[in-house]
């Protein structure tokens, strides 16, 4: 069985390096990345599905600007 992390400071910092990797995002190669980051915090935090759910849109919305960039005529 996985240990979940229950330090609120750690907890909290997880949570803020996982956003640092979202605004970080400059292609749809690092919108991936930072899927997967999303992915561990869920596995590490599943009691957090808001802030997940919130970053996760940004992702989305991050991935379909990055495209339009990329692929303008589309």
């Amino acid at each position: 069985m996985k240990k979940l992390m229950t330090n609120p400071l750690l907890r909290q910092i997880e949570i803020n390096r996982v956003s640092e990797i979202i605004d970080n995002c400059k292609s749809i190669e690092d919108t991936a990345l930072a899927a997967r980051a999303i992915d561990l915090l869920e596995a590490n935090q599943p009691n957090e599905q808001e802030i997940i759910r919130i970053m996760r849109n940004d992702i989305c919305d991050l991935t379909f600007k990055f495209f339009i960039e990329k692929y303008p005529n589309s």
